[in-house]
């Protein structure tokens, strides 16, 4: 044998060939920490410029075999590493999609109570604005006042979630209460009070 075989891939599931360099690596070594410390024939797996070339040795006890060592050897530290790395890699994939998965439902919360905000306005055919929306203004407009008039509800206040930037918005659970108070008619009468 003078060269890398293929098959030795299934048998050793830690090398990297190069066919640059005609050499192979152990994976496991090279992204260790601890490869450029490691002693003796370890080295020369885990050094970009050297690698392991003796092809007719790869296979006997001088070989790979040595590289990999006794159950506490630097190769299994280095591959034990390498699981922990990688399985830490998957859990923070995970979360980041779990918490992606989260805030895009909260604000998917938000738009929808914003929306049904709109949409009782325009169907009640009510201006959204008025004339001064500044935060020292008594009178923010409708859209504002009517925000306001959901948060100091007592039954809503506790499902109140507030955004990024500040703003007071509700929870999926508030938004349903707040579909029902006003489905109820409850706040029709209200507003057709406040609008003469």
């Amino acid at each position: 044998m003078r060269s890398f075989r293929v098959d030795w891939y299934e048998q050793h599931p830690w090398l990297d060939y190069s066919t640059t360099n005609d050499a192979t690596y152990c994976l496991y070594s090279f992204l260790s920490r601890d490869a450029m410390t490691m002693e003796g024939e370890v080295t020369v797996y885990a050094q970009p410029g050297a690698g392991y070339k003796n092809w007719k040795k790869a296979t006997s006890k001088d070989g790979f075999r040595k590289h990999v060592g006794q159950n506490c050897s630097k190769h299994h530290s280095a591959a034990l590493e390498y699981d922990n790395r990688k399985t830490t890699v998957q859990d923070v994939a995970l979360a980041i999609e779990d918490q992606s998965i989260s805030e895009r439902l909260q604000n998917r919360s938000r738009i929808k109570f914003i929306l049904d905000v709109c949409l009782l306005l325009a169907k009640q055919e009510i201006a959204f604005r008025g004339n001064n929306e500044k935060d020292n203004s008594e009178n923010k407009g409708n859209f504002h006042e009517f925000v306001q008039f959901m948060i100091d509800l007592p039954s809503l206040r506790a499902s109140c979630v507030y955004c990024h930037y500040g703003a007071l918005v509700f929870s999926y659970e508030a938004n349903q209460d707040a579909t029902a108070y006003y489905n109820g008619g409850h706040l029709d009468v209200r507003l057709d009070a406040a609008s003469y």
